[in-house]
């Protein structure tokens, strides 16, 4: 979808009569600097394996081992899933939404449960 929003832009660029050539550039560096922003917000996800979880939020990756992450929740308020790690920090997860609505809430609940699946146990005395 974004390539073929940057042909019209490119088409536009080129057919628009009296524009000058820093016009042109301009107009060709927003639509690109515009491409890159929804190619970014369209790649968030979050991807478990059997090592840990993998977040991609727009501006940044972050790999976290099962045994970092030490809570889920998505909060009323919250515009997406946190992550609790331990080392004190949040981990935004922007891939689960509160906007979501109900499917928002299933998927907390589903990363949640597989963080608890693949947590170690804490060791009992």
């Amino acid at each position: 979808m974004a390539a073929a929003v940057d042909c019209v832009v490119l088409v536009l660029a080129i057919a628009v009569s009296g524009a000058r050539p820093f016009d042109r550039i301009a107009f060709l560096t927003c639509a690109a600097v515009g491409t890159y922003g929804v190619h970014r917000l369209a790649d968030v996800r979050a991807v478990g394996t059997a090592d840990g979880l993998t977040v991609v939020n727009w501006a940044r990756r972050r790999r976290l081992d099962w045994a970092e992450i030490v809570g889920v929740r998505l909060a009323p308020g919250d515009p997406w899933l946190q992550l609790d790690v331990s080392d004190g920090t949040t981990v935004p997860v922007m891939a689960v939404q509160a906007a979501d609505g109900p499917r928002g809430r299933e998927m907390a609940l589903e990363v949640a449960a597989t963080v608890a699946a693949n947590s170690p146990s804490p060791e009992r005395p």
